[in-house]
């Protein structure tokens, strides 16, 4: 209730109390007119600011658990590489021994059928011998498709499974093909039994 006198108060003496200006501001105070007056002062002196300690700790915890999350993924990285060559040099090692086996088989094989020719062994053996070769054949075309097999887990674990493709992911974004297909673009006909 300060400022200049207003026309109204200057005019009506009765509302003198409405006239306005310090003066009359300093004896509404004392008159004690309006005794709703208040007057607060705030001071905020953080001592220990306990939630910034709270959230300081809770982001050295989550640092922590992230470099422990990446030692442990760098530590799945490396076993799983070694897995990888440890499978490909077991598959490899499977695939030469098969190799060696169906070569023996064959051998095994034509021996007995000169043999045979000689009549010094039956046709029973020359019919056992043609079944182990072909066990020995499609143990080595298995032993072929599991060394394929490692081979592509080996190019996973590291990483180059697009490099050993020749894929490049410049070209597949662009939709450009700079190299031809490997597929044939006609399959060969199955042939009727």
């Amino acid at each position: 209730m300060t400022g200049d006198l207003t026309a109204l108060g200057a005019t009506q003496p009765g509302l003198g109390y409405l006239t306005g200006g310090y003066g009359n501001l300093l004896a509404q105070i004392a008159r004690r007119n309006y005794p709703n007056y208040s007057a607060g002062v705030s001071l905020n002196i953080p001592l220990r600011n306990r939630a910034a300690q709270s959230d300081y700790v809770t982001s050295l915890i989550e640092i922590r658990q992230n470099e422990l999350t990446l030692q442990k993924n760098m530590n799945q990285i490396r076993v799983d590489v070694r897995n990888a060559v440890i499978g490909l040099q077991q598959a490899r090692a499977r695939y030469d021994s098969s190799v060696q086996a169906r070569i023996l088989q064959q051998q095994t094989l034509e021996a007995d059928q000169k043999k045979y020719t000689f009549g010094a062994t039956t046709v029973y053996q020359v019919v056992q011998d043609q079944r182990d070769l072909a066990t020995a054949q499609s143990a080595e075309v298995q032993a072929m498709a599991n060394y394929s097999h490692a081979r592509i887990a080996y190019d996973q674990a590291l990483g180059k499974t697009l490099e050993v493709n020749n894929v490049s992911l410049d070209e597949a974004l662009l939709g450009n093909v700079s190299r031809a297909s490997s597929i044939p673009a006609n399959l060969p006909a199955q042939e009727k039994k």
